[in-house]
């Protein structure tokens, strides 16, 4: 918000959406007053309507201090936006050499300005450009089915390593699967993967006990 008079008084097209809520929402509110660029931000508040907020936007801006994976870089990267986002966590990783938007540090103002107005001055087909990069990658590695794929590989090595103390090893143990990033259609898959994975070990391995998380916000 501090950015706005200062570094795109002469980007008069440039807008900022906040989505959600926390402690500081008030003191922000504030601030737009105070330094006059009310007028260029809104206050969502929070959302049920995450995708179509998505495919309202032209960048995505997650500045944070801390993340672990964030589900939501993930889903604006999903929605074919180019993104921009603290180098903290796992977010390198997300990123790793795909060319898909910028790397900030963290409470860096200068980088965060910088990534800004470059992403900001780009043309329409340079951002659709890093976009459709960042769909692939966000699809291509962080999909529900890559993510049922790689706990398939690591059950069955398992598997296949215990042999035939495989079910004694195996059978009272809790699989927790979580779908964070696939809505209720893609459950099945899950449960289809998890029923050939079990199949034939010990009865008292009961398959009720996978729980399914549902999405907190599908695409």
């Amino acid at each position: 918000i501090g950015l706005l008079p200062v570094h795109f008084a002469e980007e008069a097209r440039v807008r900022l959406l906040l989505a959600g809520r926390g402690e500081l929402e008030e003191y922000l509110k504030r601030l737009t007053q105070e330094l006059g660029v009310s007028e260029r931000v809104t206050f969502l508040g929070f959302r049920l309507d995450v995708p179509q907020i998505l495919n309202a936007l032209d960048v995505f801006l997650l500045p944070s201090l801390r993340e672990g994976l964030p589900l939501s870089l993930l889903e604006a990267m999903a929605a074919g936006r180019p993104v921009i986002a603290s180098r903290v966590g796992g977010i390198p990783e997300i990123f790793d050499a795909t060319e898909m938007g910028c790397l900030v540090e963290p409470a860096s103002v200068d980088d965060l300005t910088a990534a800004m107005l470059s992403l900001a001055r780009a043309s329409n087909e340079e951002r659709m450009r890093l976009g459709v990069n960042a769909r692939a990658r966000a699809l291509g590695v962080f999909s529900a089915r890559q993510m049922i794929a790689g706990y398939e590989d690591v059950y069955t090595d398992v598997v296949e390593k215990l042999g035939a103390n495989a079910q004694d090893e195996l059978s009272y143990q809790l699989v927790y699967v979580s779908c964070g990033l696939c809505g209720s259609s893609e459950h099945h898959i899950v449960l289809r993967h998890a029923k050939e994975l079990y199949n034939g070990l010990d009865a008292h391995f009961d398959l009720s006990l996978i729980h399914i998380s549902e999405p907190t916000r599908p695409y």
